[in-house]
């Protein structure tokens, strides 16, 4: 989904800019990581990434995480994400409230992450979900 998105920004609207924000247990559990850091090469301007990692040391980072790191377009907390985390992120996207949010995780994750985004005011009709397990 998310490469189709970023082909369509490059065709249609240069402007659109999508954030993915990843929770992670550890450096070493980011799935598709290099196709992500494919991605962001192609799309340098049109997709930046927040790395959550909520059970070890950020330091311990392999060598692509480090060119991700180098390109400007990758942030990574020591932190879950949650309300606080989705705010600061969604402040500022074209469209507000009224653009389109996708989240994917465990159904626990993915329960707390659509009430957390409407108890900042998206609508449901805006945001979109997919739980797995």
């Amino acid at each position: 989904m998310l490469h189709e998105l970023l082909e369509r920004q490059q065709r249609l609207d240069h402007t659109l800019q999508a954030v993915l924000v990843y929770s992670v247990q550890t450096m070493t559990d980011v799935p598709l990581l290099a196709h992500l850091h494919a991605l962001q090469k192609t799309y340098p301007h049109a997709l930046r990434i927040q790395l959550h990692v909520t059970r070890a040391q950020i330091s311990d980072k392999s060598q692509m995480i480090e060119d991700m790191l180098s390109s400007g377009n990758l942030t990574i907390f020591a932190d879950r994400v949650g309300k606080a985390v989705l705010r600061k992120v969604t402040e500022g996207m074209p469209g507000g409230n009224s653009c389109n949010v996708y989240v994917c995780g465990p159904p626990q994750a993915t329960d707390a992450w659509y009430s957390d985004l409407e108890g900042i005011g998206y609508s449901k009709n805006n945001v979109y979900y997919e739980r797995w397990w």
